[in-house]
């Protein structure tokens, strides 16, 4: 499986080296604190490093402060960062990390030393969960919709990835198809500065989130998409414009009713339990303001776990299926349709598992072609963003992120074993008919029924179900 990874600032740490200098002390040895916990997923943060390094810094809030916690914090980290001599690249009143650039492994020692910053990790950290394109004529969009007429009146998706194309590429060249009102694009904010964007000259760079969005599109054609670009097919997204986005997304989430996010890219080093981390947090982050974040779960071929920012308690998380049986040659190369995407990541963080390979979506490319088909969690996961916002806007259903979890999870009754686990498959219907019994509509004065908690144990749990059928009812 092919990836973008990001060109890695090689930053890495020893014990020895990420530490401060002892402090003079009269007839004793004071030793020098160790600040190597401090340092991101990435454990090379320090060696061989090449200053000027870009970094992200994720810093302590307090609850004190209100509502204005983070935005307060923000400002003295930046103040407390300035004093260190560093420089100040973003800071975000929404979202507690801040984007710096430090000049010097000292000035970096100082970061970590800190008290009031959490962990240090490189901004260039994020990786797609790329798509791998099959030429097979096999590949279909399972019509897991086809009886459902919810289709996202009044809901808006925010497709946290590569950019939506306007145009894509019709038998007589490139046709406006996207710039129609069916699309239903209504915002567009690009904090990568990579030209073009959306426009008339369509590069393959946005080919990622424009499959993305085609798929939950086709899921949910009347709900609204939020284009918000923050890297490029042949250039990795970063933390600090993931954080970004987030920021945008909480500070604009009642104007245009955000109530799904969509992020399908993960930032490498795999977690076997919940983490909490800079990245992950800000699926957090998201949650407290109601958002359902859908995330994908990566496509290392972990079996034990995920990496970040699947690996958040907060995060519905997504494994892939095959979509239809494909047979290779040789034995040992027949896949089952519904069985799991070996390619995928699994562990106990994920929640679901949806169609991601050989998924059919628009070729905005090729002219002689008008259909690829792709694989990966990455297109898995749009599936679910489609039904959750269909569900959402099902005769006003009220569901906070962590109902919809378990609405997703619990409204199946198919599971799929793998790695020693089982999962619930996306099953549209039953989770909509789930929510639409259960879930009361939107009435402040109504409280949704209290489903079940999704415990680190319960997802992807070896004892949740059968390996083949799950029959529950909320009590």
């Amino acid at each position: 499986m092919k990836k973008l990874r990001l060109a890695a600032l090689l930053l890495s740490a020893t014990a020895a080296l990420v530490t401060t200098p002892a402090l003079a002390c009269s007839g004793c040895h004071q030793p020098a604190p160790d600040n190597s916990a401090k340092v991101g997923p990435h454990t090379q943060l320090l060696q061989a490093a090449t200053f000027p390094a870009t970094v992200v810094a994720e810093f302590r809030t307090y609850e004190a402060n209100g509502a204005d916690k983070v935005a307060i914090a923000a400002q003295q980290m930046a103040t407390a960062v300035t004093a260190l001599g560093i420089e100040v690249v973003s800071v975000l009143p929404r979202v507690p990390l801040i984007t710096v650039r430090v000049s010097t492994v000292q000035k970096m020692l100082s970061l970590l030393a800190h008290p009031e910053v959490l962990t240090v990790r490189p901004d260039n950290d994020v990786l797609l969960d790329a798509l791998d394109v099959e030429a097979s004529d096999l590949a279909r969009i399972p019509e897991l919709w086809a009886a459902n007429s919810y289709r996202g009146v009044g809901i808006s998706v925010a497709v946290i990835d590569t950019g939506i194309a306007t145009y894509k590429v019709g038998s007589a060249g490139k046709t406006s198809t996207l710039t129609s009102a069916g699309s239903r694009v209504i915002a567009r904010v690009d904090w990568t500065g990579i030209a073009p964007w959306y426009g008339t000259n369509y590069v393959t760079g946005m080919m990622h989130g424009s499959y993305v969005a085609d798929i939950i599109h086709a899921i949910v054609p009347d709900a609204k998409l939020l284009d918000l670009r923050v890297g490029d097919t042949n250039q990795a997204p970063t933390v600090s414009n993931i954080a970004k986005a987030v920021n945008w997304i909480i500070d604009n989430r009642e104007l245009y009713n955000i109530r799904v996010a969509n992020i399908s890219m993960s930032a490498g080093t795999k977690y076997t339990s919940n983490c909490s981390t800079g990245l992950s947090n800000l699926i957090r982050d998201l949650a407290e303001f109601g958002v359902t974040t859908v995330v994908s779960s990566g496509n290392d071929g972990y079996v034990d776990g995920v990496p970040e920012p699947a690996c958040s308690a907060y995060a519905l998380t997504v494994g892939a299926t095959w979509d239809y049986t494909w047979t290779g040659p040789g034995s040992g190369y027949v896949f089952q349709s519904g069985s799991a995407w070996g390619q995928g990541n699994f562990g106990p963080q994920v929640d679901v598992l949806a169609p991601g390979c050989k998924i059919a979506v628009t070729d905005f490319v090729t002219p002689a072609s008008q259909g690829l088909n792709v694989c990966g969690t990455s297109v898995a996961s749009p599936f679910v963003s489609g039904v959750v916002a269909s569900i959402l806007g099902a005769n006003g259903v009220n569901a906070s992120p962590a109902t919809m979890r378990s609405v997703i999870a619990y409204g199946s009754n198919t599971y799929v074993p793998a790695g020693g686990r089982n999962y619930p498959a996306l099953d549209a219907l039953t989770a909509l008919n789930l929510a639409r019994d259960y879930l009361p509509p939107h009435n402040p004065e109504l409280q949704p029924l209290p489903f079940p908690t999704l415990t680190g144990s319960q997802k992807g749990s070896t004892n949740l179900c059968s390996t083949t059928v799950c029959n529950w009812a909320p009590q």
